[in-house]
């Protein structure tokens, strides 16, 4: 695993992908909305496991 994403935390936001990947806000939240990609909510908080998100 790339020693930067190591730093991740092992639960990421979209505000964490969208600075560690350079994209963009719009983009992030249109990968975190897709039935495909993993996210999951606790509360009204939008997270991804790093370990998925690397996958």
């Amino acid at each position: 695993m790339n020693t930067e994403f190591q730093n991740l935390p092992n639960v990421v936001s979209p505000k964490e992908v969208q600075t560690y990947f350079g994209i963009s806000r719009s983009t992030t939240y249109r990968i975190f909305h897709d039935a495909s990609f993993p996210a999951f909510h606790i509360g009204n908080r939008l997270l991804v496991q790093r370990s998925d998100l690397l996958n």
